[in-house]
C-alpha cells in the first residue's frame, strides 16, 4: 500500500514540514495508518488530508479517525489539519473533540462537507465543555456541513472554548435568521474574531432589521454573506 511506504519513511524525518495527501483515494485503512505512525514525527506542522468529490476522493470515514485521540493528545507539533470531504460523519468530529483535551499545538481545523449534522454538533461540545476544553484553533471551518439552527445555537453557546478564534466558516450549514442572530450576539464579544463566513444560508428575514444593534457594535473586519437571500 503506498501510505504505508510513504509514512514509514516519513515518520522519522526532521525536516518536512508539510506534508498534502488530498484526493488519493485514502482509505480508513490508511488514516489510521498516518494517526498512529505519525505521533512522535516532530517536523510536520501541516498535514493536509482533505478531499475533492471524485474517483480519487479520500474516504478516511470515522473509523480512520479511531486513533486521532491519541495523536492529539501526544504530537505537540501539528498546527494544521484538513480533513474536508472524508465522511468522518459525527463519529469522527467526536474523536476529535476527544483529542483536544490534551492538544495546545493545533490552531487550524478544517472538517468541512463531512456529513456532521447537529446530533454531532451537541455530542462534541459536550466532550468539550465537560472537559473545560480552551483549544488553541484560531482557524476553524465547519462549512458543507448540514448543523442547521440547532447545532449552531450549540456551537455559539460554547465558542467561549475557542477563545483564539480569528477565522470561523460556518457557510451552507442550514443556519437560518434565528441562528444568525444567536450567532451575532455571540460574535460581538469575540475580540479576536475578524473574519466571519455565513454565505450560502438563508438569512432571510422579515425582522432583520432587528440585527442592526449587533452590526452598529460589529468588530469583524470581513464578513461573508453572500447568497444569504
Amino acid at each position: 500500500m503506498g501510505v504505508d511506504i510513504l509514512v514509514n519513511s516519513l515518520k522519522n524525518s526532521k525536516s518536512l514540514v508539510s506534508l498534502n495527501l488530498s484526493s488519493n483515494s485514502i482509505s480508513h485503512k490508511g488514516g489510521q495508518l498516518i494517526f498512529d505512525s505519525f505521533i512522535y514525527q516532530q517536523s510536520i506542522v501541516d498535514l493536509n488530508l482533505s478531499s475533492l468529490e471524485g474517483s480519487n476522493r479520500n474516504r478516511i470515514t470515522s473509523v480512520g479517525l479511531e486513533n486521532i485521540p491519541i495523536y492529539l493528545s501526544i504530537n505537540h507539533f501539528i498546527e494544521n489539519l484538513h480533513l474536508s470531504g472524508n465522511s468522518i460523519k459525527n463519529e469522527g468530529f467526536l474523536y476529535i473533540c476527544e483529542g483536544l483535551e490534551k492538544n495546545q499545538s493545533l490552531q487550524y481545523l478544517d472538517i468541512s462537507n463531512n456529513g456532521i449534522n447537529e446530533k454531532g454538533i451537541k455530542k462534541g461540545l459536550e466532550v468539550i465543555s465537560t472537559y473545560k476544553i480552551y483549544s488553541k484553533i484560531n482557524n476553524l471551518n465547519i462549512s458543507n456541513n448540514q448543523i442547521l439552527n440547532t447545532g449552531i445555537l450549540l456551537l455559539t453557546g460554547n465558542l467561549r472554548y475557542f477563545p483564539n478564534l480569528t477565522w470561523l466558516n460556518i457557510s451552507y450549514c442550514g443556519l437560518e435568521f434565528k441562528g444568525f442572530q444567536s450567532l451575532l450576539r455571540t460574535v460581538q464579544h469575540m475580540k479576536r474574531l475578524e473574519h466571519l463566513n455565513v454565505s450560502g444560508n438563508v438569512l432571510k428575514s422579515d425582522n432583520f432589521y432587528i440585527l442592526k444593534e449587533f452590526f452598529a457594535v460589529f468588530g469583524i473586519r470581513y464578513l461573508n454573506m453572500a447568497r444569504c437571500s
